[in-house]
């Protein structure tokens, strides 16, 4: 292998070591986790978790292949399929898997050819296309060759025609990676990657609840017939490698793959200009002379109007610092923003079970269909704590023990104004669907703040047991305890037991429900007296080490 690998001017040692470079960084510092950070001990464990999210899509689209009437019409859907999840993933996961800035950096002063490194880089692409193709499509067309009696041509063709269609994406996306960086500056590029990867994620969860629902329908076979304008049509183009399998080709078919290979190899002359040393030199160039724009003037006056309403300066401290984060840094927005939609689908499968219920006036009749929507609503301050706590630039939190601030002071501002700026949007979110359900907003409003209590009592809990300062902690994978973990999903759970106890027992009458708010107050108020007591503790040993694992 060696001896063919230097006839092509390839080092072998060399590749292999950036073959090896390149997994670990693919591991480590990737962004499709969705919510998982992967810089910890165990990076292969988001990594396979990525994999299992794709291929539960996979088994999704091979239900739907058994609605298709044509080997054709199959493979236009799975084709279409793997363009639209595949493309979105690479675009976003570029700096990964194609070229990074980082590389000039890095591999710009050692000897390493632009032969050796394109092969490299090209081996790293090519093992990732075969990864997730095989969990988005590998399922379909398992399913494929099922419905043809275990046919080897179709099973043959049927991953040629997903294989160069991924070929094809990929290719794509390297050319449209380096028209966007030329039009758009770096951070603006990536904030668009990021809003790109939340609404592939999103779309990915809706799908899990449309596809069963659209597969339930007496609904009659797919059957597309190939078309003139479908030579136009990306999909279609590997699509007609089907009917090669079994012998059902046309002129019409031929003619569809020629659109297929001409834009492939116009694309792949492209990828030698554009996956080099010098072009990573070229990116890391632009990256560095592009800075974020800083708004000042009236917007920054504004900002510190809405500080100064809080009269704390350990509240005011938080704040600031909270929404610089939420303007600067994208994951933090969009486990903010990616609530919402959650919470939307979550209502959507109960909704698919039944009506709304208000339990106030029904009980706890129709109650248990809406469970999941209550944990994910019960577990919402827990996910934005862990969110509050990690940062990529947790350096710089030696500030906070270099100023006259109490750290417990901090603490429960973080705790408070997560509370205040968080979850409460999102339970007044919660209250309107509330209100527009039950048709009595005084129901929506007592409903509401039984949950309100149970979500505040848990935060105590969870800051009782690990209190921890803003945005300190390094993005560690493993990095949370086990206790914590543990807490993480029982305590939800609880709270959901609690939640069903409630509506059985308290809200049968005015009299039970003043008694269960009593009885909320006062456990608030015990756990915020021992809150204090055990974070002012906390607080007293807490050092700044440096570190960043």
């Amino acid at each position: 292998m060696s001896a063919v690998l230097q006839r092509f001017g390839v080092d072998a040692h060399q590749l292999r070591v950036l073959l090896r470079l390149a997994w670990r960084n693919e591991t480590r510092a990737s962004r499709m986790s969705f919510g998982m950070n992967q810089n910890g001990n165990r990076p292969l464990l988001a990594l396979f978790g990525s994999l299992l999210f794709y291929l539960f899509a996979g088994i999704f689209a091979a239900v739907l292949m058994f609605k298709t009437g044509t080997l054709f019409s199959a493979l236009l859907l799975l084709n279409t399929l793997v363009l639209l999840m595949l493309g979105g993933l690479i675009l976003v996961e570029y700096n990964s898997v194609i070229l990074s800035p980082d590389d000039y950096h890095i591999l710009g002063y050692m000897p390493v050819s632009s032969r050796t490194f394109l092969f490299a880089r090209i081996g790293n692409m090519l093992l990732y296309l075969l990864l997730f193709s095989v969990m988005i499509a590998g399922p379909s067309v398992l399913a494929l060759a099922y419905m043809y009696n275990f046919s080897l041509p179709v099973f043959i063709a049927s991953s040629l025609s997903v294989f160069l269609t991924a070929v094809l994406i990929c290719l794509a996306v390297v050319y449209l990676y380096g028209l966007l960086l030329n039009l758009l500056p770096p951070h603006k590029l990536n904030t668009l990657l990021s809003f790109l990867q939340f609404g592939l994620s999103m779309a990915i969860y809706s799908s899990y609840l449309i596809l069963p629902r659209f597969l339930s329908n007496d609904m009659d076979m797919i059957i597309f017939d190939i078309r003139w304008y479908m030579l136009v049509l990306p999909p279609a183009w590997f699509a007609a490698l089907a009917d090669l399998a079994v012998s059902e080709a046309t002129t019409l078919h031929l003619m569809a793959i020629l659109p297929g290979v001409a834009l492939s190899g116009l694309l792949l002359r492209g990828l030698f200009s554009r996956v080099s040393i010098e072009y990573a030199r070229a990116m890391a160039a632009l990256t560095e002379n592009t800075a974020t724009p800083e708004k000042a003037g009236a917007s920054e006056q504004s900002r510190s109007h809405t500080f100064s309403l809080f009269r704390s300066p350990s509240a005011r401290i938080v704040t600031r610092l909270t929404m610089a984060q939420f303007r600067y840094d994208n994951r933090f927005k969009l486990s903010v923003i990616g609530f919402l939609p959650l919470i939307l689908i979550y209502f959507y499968m109960g909704l698919q079970r039944g009506t709304f219920p208000d339990p106030l006036a029904s009980g706890s009749t129709g109650l248990e269909n809406f469970s999941v929507l209550y944990f994910a609503i019960l577990m919402l301050p827990l996910i934005m704590k862990q969110n509050m706590e990690m940062s990529d630039a947790s350096e710089a939190a030696w500030v906070f023990y270099a100023t006259p601030v109490r750290l417990s002071g901090l603490i429960l501002a973080t705790r408070n104004m997560l509370f205040l700026l968080f979850a409460g949007p999102a339970l007044l979110f919660i209250f309107v669907i509330f209100g527009y359900f039950f048709q009595n907003w005084l129901h929506a409003f007592l409903h509401l703040l039984t949950i309100t209590a149970l979500n505040f009592i848990m935060l105590q809990i969870i800051y009782i047991v690990k209190p921890r300062l803003p945005f300190a902690e390094p993005k560690v994978r493993s990095g949370q305890s086990g206790l914590f973990a543990f807490l993480f999903f029982i305590l939800p759970g609880i709270g959901l037991g609690l939640l069903y106890l409630i509506v059985r027992l308290a809200y049968d009458s005015a009299g039970t429900l003043l008694m269960l708010y009593t009885l909320l107050a006062l456990t608030i108020a015990v756990l915020e007296k021992f809150s204090h007591m055990r974070i002012a503790s906390v607080a007293g040993k807490l050092h700044f080490d440096g570190k960043k694992q």
